[in-house]
């Protein structure tokens, strides 16, 4: 499966088994779009969000707030 995460342009490849941990964070209010297709999940922050992730408990990139 494929995890797109905008509005960064970054492409996660999980594999069988692999978990994914997001977290979104924002000084203002808001909610992740979240869109399902097969194969793919594509998570849309939203304006100010900033975003962490792992994958399997393994911290990966740190984004900074996006405009």
């Amino acid at each position: 499966m494929v995890v797109f995460l905008e509005p960064w342009g970054h492409q996660v490849l999980l594999e069988r088994g692999d978990s994914l941990s997001l977290r979104l964070d924002s000084e203002t209010e808001g909610e992740a779009d979240v869109l399902f297709a097969e194969g793919s999940l594509t998570v849309f922050a939203w304006s100010g969000c900033r975003l962490r992730f792992e994958v399997n408990g393994v911290p990966q990139v740190d984004y900074p707030p996006c405009p």
